[in-house]
Order: C-alpha cells, then sequence, then structure tokens
C-alpha cells in the first residue's frame, strides 16, 4: 500500500503503448465520480499509470491503496473515486506514485514480473531477423516489429516536444516572475520614497507650527511692551503737563513781581491798584488770581515800548551750545521737526526766517495763556492783553529747504517743520543762541 505522502512532483513521458479510461461513474461510492482521465503503458517490465484530477489542489489529499490485483485511489475533497484491476505480475510492494500540480497528474509507477510469456515476447522481437534470414516467414513479425519501432519514436518525438514545450512555458514563467519581483522592487522603493517625503513634510509642518507659535509669542510680548511705553508716555505726558504749569506759574509770580515794582517806582500812575497787585501773591497760594487783581495788573502799564527783534544777520555772534527750555526737536531722514511748548502762542505775532542752514523766528504769547483764547485775539488785542515776546535763532548741522516749511500752532504749543536739503541723519543739532532769553513782558 502507498500512503499519500509518497506523493511528489515530476514530469512523466509517455510510451508507445497505452490505454485510455474515460470518466465514468464510479460504482457503490454516492456523489464520488471518476477521474477525467486514466492512461496506462506498459514497457520494459513497467506499468505506468497516469491520472488526470483537474479537481485536485494538493497531492495529500489523495488516499492511494495498492494491492497485488487492484488500484483503488479516493480524493474525498474533490470527489474522486477510483478502482483499477492491476496484472497478476504487478509488484505492487516496489510501486511509487508521484503528482505533478502544474499538470494535476498522478502518475504511478509499478514494476512487473517477467512471466515466460513475457520473455519469449521479447526475444520474438529481438531475433526476427534471424528468423528471416533461416528461411522462416518472418514477414508479419517483421512488419509488427516496425510498427511498434515506428510508434515508439513517435511517442518518444511527442514526449521530446511535451518537454520543450514544458521547459519554454516554465522559461517564460521565469521570466515573467523576474519581470514581477523587479516591478515589486521597484513600487516598493517609490513607496519607500513617498514614505520618507511625508516624514519630511510633516517635520516641516511641524517647524512651521513652532515658529507661527513663537511669532505669536514675540507678538505677544511686543504688543505688552508698546502698552507698557504707551503707559510711560501717558506719565511722562503727564509730568510735562504739571511742569509746564509750575513754569506757567512762576512766570505769572514774575510779572506780578514787576508790576509790583513798577508800582512802588511810579505811585501815581497805578493808583489805588497797588492794593489789588499786592493782594495777588497771597490770593495765589490759596487759588486762582482774583479777577479785580488780573483786570487791575491788565490796566497797569509795565513795559513802554515792544524791543525790536534782530535779524539773523544781527545774531551770527549771538548763537549759544544751550537751547531753550521749551524747545526741543526730532528727526528723521527727511525732516526735522522743532516743538515750541509755549503755549497760548498768538499766531498773528508770529515771525520766521529760514536760511539754508539757519532758523530764526519770533513771537508773542499771551501771559494768561488761558486755554482756547490765544486764537481769538486780532492784531489789535495784542497791545490790549499782557504779553510775552520770545525769540530764538537756531544753528543747523545741515542745510534745509526754505521753501518747504509746515508749521501749526496749537493752544499749548507749535510744531515747525523744515525739509533737508539732502536726506540723512544729523550726528547732531547745533543749539541755537537764545536772543531774548526766556522772554519778557510787552504790551
Amino acid at each position: 500500500m502507498i500512503s499519500a505522502t509518497s506523493l511528489i512532483n515530476n514530469n512523466i513521458g509517455s510510451s508507445s503503448a497505452f490505454t485510455v479510461c474515460r470518466r465514468r461513474r464510479a460504482g457503490g461510492i454516492g456523489a464520488m465520480r471518476a477521474p477525467d482521465s486514466v492512461v496506462t503503458t506498459e514497457e520494459d517490465g513497467v506499468l505506468r499509470v497516469r491520472i488526470h484530477l483537474s479537481e485536485l489542489r494538493r497531492g495529500a489529499d489523495v488516499d492511494l491503496q495498492l494491492s497485488p490485483c487492484k488500484l483503488v485511489l479516493t480524493a474525498a475533497d474533490a470527489q474522486y473515486h477510483l478502482e483499477l484491476p492491476l496484472p497478476e505480475h504487478a509488484r505492487d510492494e516496489e510501486a511509487v506514485a508521484k503528482y505533478d500540480r502544474r499538470s494535476h497528474t498522478l502518475t504511478v509507477t509499478i514494476p512487473l514480473t517477467l512471466t515466460a510469456s513475457h520473455a519469449d515476447a521479447l526475444s520474438t522481437n529481438s531475433s526476427a531477423p534471424s528468423v528471416a534470414a533461416n528461411g522462416g516467414s518472418p514477414g508479419g513479425d517483421r512488419t509488427h516489429s516496425q510498427d511498434l519501432m515506428q510508434e515508439a519514436r513517435a511517442a518518444h518525438a511527442a514526449a521530446a516536444a511535451k518537454r520543450d514545450s514544458a521547459a519554454a512555458i516554465a522559461a517564460a514563467a521565469s521570466e515573467k516572475a523576474a519581470i514581477a519581483a523587479r516591478a515589486a522592487s521597484e513600487a516598493d522603493a517609490e513607496t519607500a520614497e513617498k514614505v520618507a517625503a511625508m516624514r519630511r513634510a510633516t517635520e516641516r509642518v511641524a517647524m512651521a507650527r513652532a515658529a507661527v507659535q513663537a511669532a505669536v509669542g514675540d507678538e505677544s510680548r511686543a504688543f505688552l511692551e508698546l502698552e507698557s511705553a504707551r503707559a510711560t508716555s501717558a506719565a511722562a505726558h503727564d509730568v510735562a503737563v504739571a511742569a509746564r504749569a509750575e513754569a506757567s506759574t512762576a512766570k505769572e509770580d514774575a510779572i506780578i513781581a514787576a508790576a509790583l515794582a513798577e508800582a512802588s517806582a511810579d505811585p501815581g500812575a497805578c493808583g489805588g491798584q497797588r492794593e489789588s497787585a499786592a493782594a495777588v501773591p497771597a490770593a495765589r497760594a490759596s487759588g486762582p488770581i482774583p479777577a479785580e487783581a488780573a483786570a487791575s495788573l491788565a490796566s497797569c502799564p509795565i513795559a513802554s515800548a515792544r524791543p525790536t527783534e534782530p535779524h539773523c544777520s544781527e545774531t551770527e555772534s549771538a548763537v549759544t551750545q544751550v537751547l531753550p527750555e521749551w524747545v526741543t526737536w526730532k528727526q528723521d531722514e527727511k525732516e526735522v521737526a522743532f516743538i515750541l511748548e509755549v503755549p497760548a502762542i498768538l499766531e498773528q505775532t508770529l515771525e520766521i526766517e529760514v536760511k539754508s542752514s539757519k532758523l530764526c523766528l519770533s513771537f508773542s504769547a499771551r501771559a494768561d495763556h488761558s486755554r482756547g483764547e490765544a486764537s481769538d485775539h486780532k492784531e489789535g488785542d495784542a497791545g490790549a492783553a499782557q504779553c510775552t515776546r520770545h525769540a530764538v535763532a537756531i544753528n543747523l548741522a545741515g542745510e534745509v529747504d526754505s521753501a518747504q516749511m509746515r508749521k501749526h500752532v496749537a493752544d499749548l504749543n507749535m510744531m515747525l517743520v523744515l525739509t533737508k536739503a539732502q536726506p540723512a541723519l544729523w550726528d547732531d543739532l547745533q543749539p541755537p543762541a537764545v536772543l531774548l532769553g526766556q522772554g519778557h513782558p510787552t504790551r
């Protein structure tokens, strides 16, 4: 008996004599069926049985049993069953079975025991020419032998052609497998490259997100710093306003002192106003100057004439390196701006002279510097109110365009903007010369 584990793949050739058993229903096995084809050949003392099983997937599913008189095949999964009688001289214990998965063919090789009749037949076939030579009647035997030889040659040629075809098919399959392997390798390399590109893109996105977060943090810090700078600027502005108020108070005190001095020098000029002027310092300590005292001072002449301010040509030697406290300046590459921190400037008294590298200006400002009232006075009212005259000459570090000048007069200060002849940042501004000091009272 041969078990299924002895089945292996192999290509088996054909021989000259064979018998074909076509598919038939196996009796007594229910739904089982016969194989697709069964071919038996006997050659050189060997019996070969080729069984074609198209529905069989693997040889391990075959149950093959051999006895001295019968071959029994059963494949339960594929529902195949075959019972094939064997010659009496078959040596079943030496049989070998091989299964070819490509052709779905099971080949069983069974050696045969040579009997006397078989030996005589072989001897007759081999000695046929000598019988003819001895005068016998070998014609029929010779013809039969030649037919057998031709059939054997044809079978051998057919087997060789099948082997060559199978080899060509195998070579083509191998080439296709190699091409498929190369394509798979290239696809794997392309996939790996895409994965690497995706990884790099992910890293770039992460870096971009980190940069955005850092930029947001920097923007937040810059906003906080800007708010802090604004608060500091507002505090500085409040301090400057308070300082200007104190300076205005000091100027008013100086004007009052001058009025008192004039009244003391000329008692008849001011008459009964001396008492009002004398009461002003005491009144200032407890609050604003009384309206009656201010009216008395306004009607008392302090200066008899307005001094004449010199022009730029007359002050070449009067320029100093100290700016008045009420003059500040700023610049960029194209312009330079001057801020005159003097309240209640009378715009109709403003005199400005701009040379290539020098600025001269003079103006009058109301001593009471009431908010909103400076622009309401006309040229004719300048002499009726108590005023202070300011004048300054400023040497510039570079040349300016005298035709391009802008000014703006406000209640508390004045801005003057000059355009530079050549765009550049000046290292320093040569401080102006104060022509009339901090100012003097006029009528």
